[in-house]
């Protein structure tokens, strides 16, 4: 409560600000670059970078090749960092939404990708080792130390009986 408290003003006075400022013309127009990475048919106005495939959005074989196999493991952990709702998944679930809006605007964007990626890819990997590895050998580990503990056998029970007799004969002497 106190912090939208203190956040409400202060954002108030941000807006404010930057209002005042607009109507001065402190903020000048937005470039065509860009523009063109938020409206979808804006060019440069130069027709040497609007020809660049680099400046082209990208398509499916940009992704394909620079994320190689990491392109087919990345949309599974994406989905298991939404399910799995953290603070830490909720980062990388918006650095990816937001790496994948501009790698799409622009083919040159596709490098953005590989970081978040990979940990997407890490975080589907990890949940497979955890739940195909470390949890059955665990189930097995604690199966195991639940086991009763075997019958005396013969060799045992003497050795039991002579450690008991033992006892005896030290409280006979003590005593």
């Amino acid at each position: 409560l106190l912090r939208a408290k203190l956040a409400l003003p202060i954002a108030l006075a941000l807006v404010g600000a930057a209002a005042l400022l607009m109507q001065f013309g402190y903020f000048g127009p937005l470039s065509a670059r860009v523009r063109g990475l938020f409206v979808k048919h804006t060019r440069t106005g130069n027709p040497l970078v609007d020809s660049v495939a680099e400046h082209q959005p990208a398509n499916e074989q940009a992704y394909s090749h620079y994320l190689h196999h990491i392109y087919h493991i990345a949309p599974y952990g994406f989905l298991l960092s939404l399910v799995r709702f953290t603070d830490a998944n909720l980062f990388i679930v918006l650095y990816a939404g937001t790496a994948y809006f501009f790698s799409n605007k622009m083919a040159r964007l596709v490098i953005l990708l590989g970081p978040v990626a990979s940990a997407l890819g890490g975080v589907l990997l990890g949940v497979a080792a955890d739940q195909l590895l470390v949890r059955p050998v665990a189930r097995l580990g604690s199966r195991i130390l639940r086991l009763p503990s075997p019958p005396a056998t013969g060799a045992a029970e003497a050795t039991a009986a002579e450690g008991a007799e033992e006892e005896e004969e030290e409280e006979d002497r003590s005593g």
